[in-house]
């Protein structure tokens, strides 16, 4: 019955050792899932590590983002599956956790998510870093229990076939996307806001992209009241209604026209996370701040434009 997760010579079986490889399997699973539609962010945070300066993601990082996916999902598999589980996938586990938590220290302890369970978990870099703490021993006691698992190269393919399927399945579902040049409006396609008081693509306007649960994009909102009334002042969001309520009544920015957007269509426009303030001229970028927003650049910047009318 448990031939495969016995030991061969001792016929030792090491249930905790197999429970916990299938605990850690099932966590890496989990996150690889909620990663499927967090690509773009994770594309964005790459990119920000290797200091890469660009609107779009290059191919090499959108295949790194998809390659780094499809590693979480054949380590999950991996651990749940009996085939090379202790000479391979107990090891790349405990080398991406290991690998990993070192990346999160050099991450900001103030930021909101790092993206470890996409968007279905919000977990800053502290508590994402003490996970990693808490299932690294989780993997090295079910290491050291574990059944002995020499390598036999005639049952390489099983471990191997995880992995490609792996590879194979992330690339088919959400394969890379080709480089599309800059819109010249890259917001025309947004839905209109309501209670505004023109076109976004008319005249010179403010669009910012907030989290309403970000602190930053809470201070930030503080500029955008400060702005009205130079120019017309939009809002964008991705969370539920319920949420953008709270957010406007904390910040007092209900006047402020704003829309809510899917997370996917969001994080398209933004850098590694919100919030992002644009100036847009005829519904061009002029320019765009990340994090907290200097009143004080923003309405340097909105005085070298071509004066409008107050809207």
């Amino acid at each position: 019955m448990f031939q495969g997760w016995t030991d061969s010579r001792t016929e030792r079986y090491h249930p905790w050792a197999v429970a916990a490889s299938v605990v850690v399997g099932a966590i890496f699973l989990v996150a690889a899932v909620a990663k499927f539609d967090y690509l773009r962010p994770l594309e964005k945070d790459i990119m920000a590590f290797f200091r890469i300066q660009a609107q779009d993601s290059p191919l090499g990082i959108q295949l790194l983002a998809r390659l780094l996916l499809a590693a979480e999902i054949a380590l999950g598999v991996g651990l749940i599956l009996p085939y090379g589980r202790r000479w391979l996938f107990l090891p790349a586990t405990m080398l991406m956790l290991a690998g990993f938590g070192v990346y999160l220290l050099t991450l900001d302890p103030a930021q909101e998510n790092c993206g470890c369970f996409g968007l279905w978990l919000k977990m800053g870099p502290r508590a994402a870093l003490l996970k990693n703490l808490l299932l690294l021993p989780v993997c090295a006691g079910a290491y050291r229990f574990h059944r002995r698992q020499p390598l036999v190269l005639r049952q390489l393919w099983q471990p191997l076939l995880v992995i490609a399927v792996s590879v194979a399945a992330v690339l088919v579902l959400r394969p890379p996307l080709k480089a599309a040049p800059p819109a010249a409006l890259p917001f025309a396609a947004f839905p209109a806001f309501p209670d505004a008081p023109k076109p976004l693509n008319q005249g010179v306007s403010v669009l910012a992209f907030f989290s309403a649960t970000c602190e930053h994009c809470k201070a930030s909102s503080k500029a955008l009241l400060e702005l009205r009334s130079l120019t017309a002042v939009y809002a964008v969001f991705f969370e539920e209604e319920s949420a953008v309520t709270a957010f406007q009544a904390e910040t007092d920015t209900f006047g402020v026209p704003s829309i809510r957007l899917d997370p996917a269509q969001f994080f398209e426009h933004i850098g590694e996370a919100p919030p992002r303030v644009y100036i847009l001229n005829d519904g061009k970028v002029v320019r765009f701040w990340d994090a907290e927003t200097p009143v004080d650049e923003l309405r340097q910047a909105l005085a070298t434009l071509p004066a409008r009318p107050s809207p």
